[in-house]
């Protein structure tokens, strides 16, 4: 990131980092996150362990570390400048750490990726892409899974089902892209969640929850 500034917002829990070019963007995402809680956090009376999938510029780890500040929060994201500033957001919070990887399923990892930088760039994120099953395996259980990765989902879920892991998540809530995962979610996460799958009037960028049955 050295090459475009870094820009700061500050919210009701904190100062978010971001670069220039996402300046339009992260202040649409910081009123959503924060002031709208579209992930609903407070509806929860307490979350032990969150996993965030996707966590851009840490405006989620932010705010959930607000709401459960006794919480583990561990944040994974592939891309440079989103680890860069999430590592910035959540400076100075001890039990939040940012990870720079590619949370993936084992099984043909490149198939799921549907992002044009990632597709533009896929060798430079091999290096860093990790099995989903491999991060839940350290993990007994997760409270709260935080899934927001550009049409992976869908494959992150399905590995953990294969791996017998899904069961560990009580709550999962995140965004679902394209047709194929708002029809797949619900059959990966039948045995297991009730799920809940909405649009909201975008054909790609929508959300959707799970809680274990």
């Amino acid at each position: 990131m050295a090459e475009e500034k870094l820009m700061q917002i500050e919210t009701s829990v904190g100062v978010i980092a971001y670069p220039k070019h996402y300046e339009r963007d992260m202040i649409g995402v910081a009123r959503e996150v924060i002031d709208s809680d579209c992930y609903g956090l407070r509806n929860f009376d307490s979350l032990r362990v969150i996993v965030d999938i996707g966590c851009s510029t840490g405006v989620f780890a932010l705010w959930a570390n607000h709401c459960f500040p006794d919480a583990e929060i561990h944040c994974y994201d592939p891309v440079e400048w989103c680890y860069e500033c999430a590592s910035i957001t959540c400076r100075g919070l001890p039990n939040v750490s940012v990870h720079r990887r590619l949370v993936l399923n084992h099984e043909d990892w490149r198939s799921m990726i549907h992002y044009p930088p990632y597709i533009e760039h896929v060798e430079k994120y091999e290096g860093i892409a990790i099995d989903a099953a491999q991060l839940f395996e350290g993990l007994p259980v997760v409270d709260l899974l935080k899934i927001d990765c550009e049409g992976a989902e869908l494959g992150i879920l399905k590995g953990l089902a294969d791996a017998n892991l899904i069961g560990r998540i009580k709550h999962i809530r995140g965004e679902w892209h394209f047709d194929e995962n708002f029809d797949g979610i619900p059959v990966v996460l039948k045995d297991t969640h009730h799920v809940s799958m909405k649009r909201n009037g975008n054909d790609q960028w929508n959300m959707f929850s799970a809680d274990k049955k």
